[in-house]
């Protein structure tokens, strides 16, 4: 089968989590079928049997308050065109920027093809976050334009568009399919790649906690910062390694510096896989302040090291997608968006019971275990047919 993936942003070109779900679901057909990329690259690539080919060079896609950049994505869509014209059995469209769906089903209709769109998360409350710089322009009409409820509509009718839609969480899937009616609405969760090797007991690890993904405004990782300031009251020795970088980097390393946490709280920026590991094999915790995940592969990946995960319960329904796999009080802690005061004393409850921590990472493990990326590509599988 020749399968094609139309997706701005795809690892090892980028992190985060859709990047990681393309990626891992891509190699694994290639062995025995012919997939294509079509994304942000430097050049045209072979890898692992998945051919990448270049639509435009590797951009950043957001500016640097975290907002996306409207015309780089509709840049993207223009160049798309180019690369499209060989035939695929089965096209899957990445929902994200969502401006290139009209474009891709004509050529699907045009050619034959199946066409799938992939949703990350439901983003209907979060259009401000993705217009959001356009919403607040000083020419009235293209603020009236972003503010208005056009992008919300287009959205909704671009989804309709696809043969089959794919949903990476049951809340995804939930609202919409229960809240805005689409019917043609599949379950693919996402995925883990499992450690290779033993993971280290709760008696072996460093007294640290870890976060790992962008820094940006929607992460709320001040919020962690704030934490580790009451945290590191009663319990001194903690670490806290914060893993990622973003337009929030130099706010969050100011105010590290403003609650004097220099030598409690490290910024490391983005680091290599086997570095990444290693902080997961060593720490205690993982910590997801953020107020909207689709899934969060990072929070998943954590588990599979025996890492409870902390992680804030977020004001929209649509954005709780981590409670897929979350459980509060049998594979970690959850807490209201937002508080701070909140999130330190469930790292303090943790931090001060060596069996809760046993029996947190225990449990999950066993919870990772059930979303391997070799589990999921089974399933995925039945959905292209």
């Amino acid at each position: 089968m020749k399968i094609g993936f139309i997706t701005d942003k795809i690892y090892p070109f980028y992190v985060g989590g859709y990047e990681t779900r393309f990626w891992e679901l891509s190699r694994r057909l290639a062995r025995d079928n012919d997939v294509h990329v079509f994304t942000s690259c430097p050049k045209n690539y072979v890898i692992e049997g998945v051919h990448f080919h270049k639509i435009v060079p590797y951009v950043s896609y957001v500016d640097e308050f975290g907002y996306r950049l409207f015309l780089k994505d509709f840049f993207y869509m223009v160049l798309l065109h180019k690369k499209l014209l060989c035939k695929m059995d089965v096209i899957d469209c990445n929902t994200i920027p969502f401006f290139h769906l009209p474009f891709v089903k004509l050529l699907s209709k045009m050619n034959g093809e199946l066409m799938v769109a992939t949703v990350h998360e439901a983003l209907f409350s979060g259009l401000s976050h993705y217009f959001g710089k356009y919403t607040e322009h000083k020419g009235v009409l293209t603020r009236a334009f972003f503010m208005s409820n056009f992008p919300f509509i287009f959205l909704k009718r671009v989804l309709k568009l696809p043969d089959k839609v794919v949903a990476v969480s049951r809340v995804t899937q939930d609202v919409l399919t229960n809240q805005f009616g689409f019917s043609n609405v599949t379950l693919s969760s996402n995925g883990v790649t499992l450690p290779k090797y033993p993971i280290p007991s709760m008696n072996e690890r460093n007294n640290s906690l870890v976060y790992i993904g962008r820094l940006a405004p929607e992460k709320r990782v001040d919020d962690l910062i704030s934490a580790m300031a009451v945290v590191i009251k009663d319990h001194p020795t903690t670490n806290c390694h914060i893993i990622g970088a973003g337009s929030d980097s130099k706010k969050l390393s100011r105010l590290v510096k403003a609650n004097g946490l220099s030598n409690s709280v490290f910024l490391h920026g983005y680091v290599s896989e086997s570095v990444k590991n290693e902080f997961l094999k060593s720490s205690r915790a993982f910590i997801l302040p953020s107020e909207r995940e689709g899934f969060s592969i990072a929070a998943l990946e954590a588990m599979s090291y025996g890492l409870p995960v902390i992680a804030a319960s977020p004001k929209h329904y649509e954005f709780s997608g981590v409670f897929e796999f979350l459980r509060p009080a049998n594979n970690g802690f959850q807490y209201p968006v937002g508080d701070s005061t909140e999130l330190a004393s469930k790292i303090s409850l943790l931090l001060s019971d060596i069996n809760l921590q046993k029996q947190l990472s225990k449990n999950a493990v066993t919870t990772a275990r059930k979303y391997s990326w070799d589990n999921i590509i089974v399933s995925y599988k039945k959905i292209l047919g």
